[in-house]
């Protein structure tokens, strides 16, 4: 993902900055976030979902030969759920780490009968 946003910045197309916050001196490193309309699998959740593009795609998008055809809804396969902690909720603890997006157990976990019911979070 960091090199493709790197050929972005370098082919003129910039889809993220870095900048320095004035109270602070802390240097932000802040994205933008492509969002299109949710497909099948996601629509549950939520009206909308990021786009995803495909590696055959990058070249074509980089380039602006693409244009805004490759900015569709993922095939509904292409992505997973599973129930998580409530931890991914809160932000500035200091416990941010890999296991946030660990499965949890959660015998309620198919509240949308999506599969892997992930769409519930637990304690």
């Amino acid at each position: 993902m960091i090199a493709l946003l790197q050929s972005i910045h370098k082919s003129g197309r910039r889809l993220w900055d870095q900048w320095k916050d004035l109270e602070t001196g802390e240097t932000i490193s802040s994205a933008t976030l492509i969002v299109t309309a949710a497909n099948d699998f996601t629509r549950p959740i939520h009206d909308r979902m990021p786009v995803v593009l495909g590696r055959r795609d990058h070249d074509a998008w980089l380039t602006g030969k693409a244009g805004a055809k490759l900015l569709r809804p993922a095939p509904n396969d292409l992505l997973r759920m599973w129930p998580v902690s409530k931890r991914v909720n809160v932000s500035g603890r200091g416990d941010d780490d890999p296991s946030l997006v660990e499965p949890v157990e959660d015998n309620a976990a198919q509240v949308f009968g999506t599969p892997g019911g992930a769409t519930k979070t637990t304690d």
